[in-house]
């Protein structure tokens, strides 16, 4: 049993509480107690066991809610993709054909024109163009002269 002070709006009551009640009830509250005041003379007692239990497990909760919402970090790059090894080129290359919104996303400069030639137009090129106009404008390359001609 434990000797609990509950307080309301005007007043405050001591109670006697079993500690299975104030375990399911207020899990991680009791652990705090209990790491806070000495229950037990030897750290290796039942409830400073539980205690860290419940410690380990809400930390590791937090930290599962913080990854799986993205809190407090940047968006995280996946290292290994799969367990073969490939390369981000090679698991791309793997993919099948991505969609969003219904709209076939091109992979590559290739894949673009033989999108715009199915479809008879020429939107993904003047996507392009236009990102690469944008770009020019903003100043992003450098340009130098070549000796050497480009190979087609």
């Amino acid at each position: 049993m434990l000797t609990v002070k509950y307080t309301g709006d005007t007043e405050e009551e001591r109670l006697q509480v079993p500690f299975l009640v104030l375990k399911k009830d207020v899990p991680l509250e009791l652990a705090r107690c209990i790491r806070d005041k000495v229950v037990q003379d030897s750290r290796q007692g039942h409830y400073n066991t539980w205690a860290k239990k419940v410690f380990k497990n809400h930390g590791r909760t937090i930290r599962r809610i913080r990854r799986y919402y993205n809190i407090d970090c940047m968006i995280r790059a996946q290292k290994n993709r799969t367990k073969s090894g490939m390369s981000r080129n090679q698991w791309n290359a793997a993919m099948p054909l991505r969609e969003k919104y219904g709209i076939r996303i091109p992979q590559s400069i290739r894949q673009a024109i033989i999108f715009d030639d199915e479809n008879n137009n020429t939107k993904w090129q003047d996507y392009m163009a236009k990102e690469i106009e944008s770009l020019k404008k903003l100043d992003v390359f450098e340009f130098h002269p070549s000796n050497n001609k480009c190979p087609k």
